[in-house]
């Protein structure tokens, strides 16, 4: 009992080839959708990242401006003479006018 070898049909592998193509190229598709998920996530890590390091940065030098005002007055003194207007007894305080335009307006800042 000899049994006869069957021929190989070239047109059925072909067409199961294609539909193993296409089934895997759709979950390389869908599996690359969640790559770019995790490529954004990722951006935004790093932007989180510096904006933590940015804000730290911040923090440290708002510290040692307080510590700094702690231990003297100068930081103080300054901002009252800039924006507040005041002067120390004895200083002599120059008021000069503010420079006025061609439209007639004065060019200078509003005091607060």
């Amino acid at each position: 009992m000899t049994e006869a070898r069957r021929r190989p049909n070239p047109l059925k592998a072909f067409f199961n080839s294609l539909v193993l193509s296409a089934l895997a190229l759709g979950v390389l598709l869908v599996g690359d959708r969640r790559a770019g998920d995790w490529r954004r996530a990722q951006a935004e890590l790093a932007e989180l990242e510096a904006r933590v390091s940015e804000l730290k940065s911040r923090n440290f030098e708002l510290s040692r401006r307080i510590a700094e005002a702690g231990r003297s007055d100068f930081e103080a003194e300054s901002n009252a003479r800039l924006h507040l207007g005041l002067a120390r007894a004895g200083d002599v305080v120059f008021v000069l006018p503010d420079r006025v335009t061609a439209t007639g307006r004065s060019s200078a800042p509003p005091r607060n």
